[in-house]
């Protein structure tokens, strides 16, 4: 899946990309953040509520590439 595939499609959808980091884009939902990490042709989904991270993956987003929902991401 070439990269510019996917940052088309994130722009599309609302988010935006870091000024700090390119690989990173955001999307807020109101006091809500949504995070996509691409990572070669891997895309990482995380949120600060799992709820935003539920309704962003039954979106387009896996309509659009393959995905794998693998585990909960967990720092210590």
């Amino acid at each position: 899946m070439p990269v510019e595939q996917i940052d088309r499609f994130l722009k599309n959808n609302g988010f935006k990309q870091s000024s700090l980091n390119a690989s990173l884009c955001v999307m807020r939902k109101g006091r809500r953040c949504v995070m996509v990490i691409v990572y070669v042709d891997d895309l990482e989904l995380t949120s600060d509520d799992e709820k935003c991270v539920s309704q962003t993956q039954n979106t387009n987003l896996k309509f659009e590439f393959e995905m794998t929902h693998l585990l909960m991401l967990y720092f210590s």
